[in-house]
Formats: C-alpha cells, sequence, structure tokens
C-alpha cells in the first residue's frame, strides 16, 4: 500500500526524569551535547546521580513501537534515535544503557515507580505533571502527520472531516486530534495500541487514514 503524508502539528520531544526524593537529577540534551546535572531540591543532598554510576547502569523506559525513534525485535535488541540517545548518555555518564519496554500510556508509572532512571520515548512537555517529574530543553522537533492511501484526495486536515482516523491510544498525537475533531464535523477517532496496529488497519481499508 502505497501512502502519503498530510502534516497538521509540531511537536517538541524532551527527556524525562522523576522530580521525586529518589531522582533528583536531570539529563538535558541540546545541540547534541548531554550534560548530566545534579539538583539538590529542598536543600537535600541528591545521591541519584552517585547511584546509577555506582550501579553501572542507566535504565531508559521507552515504547519500542515508534520507529525510527525507537523499535525492537522481540529478543532484547533495541534501535532507532530514541535508543542511540540513550546509550550515549550513558556512555558519557560512564556506565551501560539498560532498555525497559513499556507501553507508552504507562511510561509515567514506570518512572514515578522506580522502574526507570529516565524516559526517553518522543514525550511531549505537559505542564500539570512538572509537579512530579522534570523535563528537558526540547531535544527533537518534530512535525505530527495523516498518513492516508496513495490516490485518496485528503490534502489537508479539514478533508479528513466525516473520515475514520487511527491514533495511538493515550499519545499525544490522540490529544492533539481529539482538539482537531472539534473543528472537524464528524472526525471518528479510532484508538489503537500502537501506531502499526493502526497502519495495519489502514492497509484493511479499516480506517480512512492514521494520525501519527
Amino acid at each position: 500500500m502505497d501512502t502519503c503524508r498530510i502534516r497538521f502539528d509540531r511537536l517538541a520531544y524532551h527527556l524525562l526524569a522523576n522530580r521525586s526524593g529518589r531522582l533528583r537529577w536531570l539529563l538535558v540534551f541540546a545541540l547534541l551535547i548531554v550534560l548530566a546535572l545534579r539538583l539538590g531540591l529542598g536543600g537535600e543532598q541528591d545521591a541519584s546521580l552517585r547511584r546509577v554510576q555506582q550501579a553501572g547502569v542507566l535504565v531508559v523506559a521507552l515504547d519500542a513501537s515508534y520507529p525510527p525513534f525507537e523499535t525492537t525485535d522481540g529478543r532484547g535488541n533495541f534501535g532507532g534515535f530514541d535508543v542511540a540517545l540513550g546509550r550515549e548518555i550513558a556512555r558519557r555518564l560512564g556506565v551501560q544503557a539498560q532498555f525497559a519496554n513499556i507501553s507508552f500510556d504507562n511510561l509515567y508509572d514506570a518512572l514515578a515507580g522506580g522502574k526507570a532512571d529516565v524516559v526517553i520515548s518522543g514525550l511531549r512537555y505537559e505542564a500539570e505533571r512538572t509537579r512530579d517529574v522534570i523535563y528537558t530543553t526540547p531535544y527533537f522537533d518534530a512535525g505530527q502527520v495523516f498518513i492516508v492511501r496513495s490516490g485518496d484526495s485528503a490534502g489537508k486536515p479539514a478533508d479528513l472531516a466525516g473520515r475514520r482516523v487511527a491514533v495511538e491510544t493515550a499519545s499525544e498525537t490522540e490529544v492533539e486530534l481529539q482538539k482537531l475533531r472539534a473543528k472537524l464535523t464528524g472526525l471518528q477517532i479510532r484508538g489503537y495500541e500502537t501506531r502499526e496496529d493502526g497502519l495495519t488497519a489502514l492497509r484493511r481499508n479499516e480506517v480512512d487514514a492514521l494520525a501519527t
């Protein structure tokens, strides 16, 4: 199936670190320079960076269903832009990177529960979460797009009024799509567990477009 793409929004991605007592350090990635910063919140001595270095491992949570940012072959081998970024951060900290494949809507919970040290998985800044987590400056500015079948007459978002649109459930793209639905009559949102599931639905003519 040939496809074409329609851009409908911009998306800036951030790395994410926990702001709780167990993790008070931030990894900032800007202009391809990684800096490890120790944050002393409340005047307390922060030991999280030392803990990671002593363990020799930086645990990175991601949802490996979002190529080209993160993918997996199902045998524990990960690849993609975010994976390379995680490995480079770990290298500069003098530790090994370990990746935890977690569904997108559970990434924040994994961080809060201590299952990961950072999240690198195409997350967008959400102001309401900053009481619990710390975002880096943006490290990637991406465009959100609709994918439609080749030959489809749709050429702009407004053309999708009355159409069925697939999207990854609980993703930031779904949030933006819901905003768009308020402006377009009859836009039907169909949620899927992964983007690949949505693409499969598009191939099978079960939906008219995929938002990603």
